[in-house]
């Protein structure tokens, strides 16, 4: 069975899912998408609204322009979530981070759709798949490769990379957006270097 197909097919056992609490207000459930053969994958924390609407928001743009301004296509990255729910705006918030009931409900799915992929590089995008992986929280203190042999998790992968998710671009002051933005520029030439091959910065 191909990878496609196994990524269907494990899509399809999950479209339904009532594993965790945020099956009972969900609007859907948002599977990971892109290339199935990609050998880099990119997790975030959960949907945007734009994607539970079908749709590519600021977020998904920032996230293609950043990749073809380091020579990735986004059509060579496979896209997925800690968590493939939306939590449900509350009085107090239009967004929350998944709680660990959650995380631990939807992370089995996660670990198969890894292992089905087997990439080469995996991209932490943000605070939470920071956590989830390590333990860690911060992730502004904690861009960059990962010791893989430490980690708490049981992702696959030979390298892991740790940066912002593109979303933080869309908050904070112009100084702190500028700031992030030259991060994750700096985080994505990294990456495509060992992308394409090339271990060493060049001098």
């Amino acid at each position: 069975m191909s990878k496609a197909d196994q990524l269907d097919k494990l899509s399809g056992e999950w479209a339904a899912c009532e594993r965790c609490p945020l099956s009972r207000l969900r609007k859907r459930v948002v599977p990971g998408f892109g290339n199935p053969e990609a050998k880099l994958v990119i997790i975030g924390e959960v949907p945007t609204e734009d994607a539970v609407n079908g749709e590519i928001g600021m977020a998904g743009k920032i996230m293609n322009k950043l990749l073809h301004s380091v020579g990735i296509s986004p059509k060579d990255v496979w896209h997925t979530n800690i968590c493939l729910c939306r939590p449900a705006p509350s009085f107090k918030s239009k967004k929350r981070a998944p709680k660990l009931n959650e995380i631990r409900a939807c992370y089995p799915r996660l670990v198969k759709e890894l292992d089905i992929m087997k990439p080469e590089i995996i991209i932490l995008a943000g605070n939470t798949p920071l956590y989830v992986a390590t333990g860690k929280r911060g992730i502004t203190k904690n861009r960059g490769w990962l010791d893989t042999f430490t980690m708490k998790c049981t992702f696959s992968g030979s390298k892991i990379y740790s940066t912002l998710h593109p979303s933080s671009l869309l908050h904070g002051s112009e100084e702190q957006k500028e700031m992030k933005a030259d991060w994750m520029k700096e985080d994505w030439l990294e990456i495509a270097r060992v992308f394409f091959g090339k271990e060493k910065r060049e001098e």
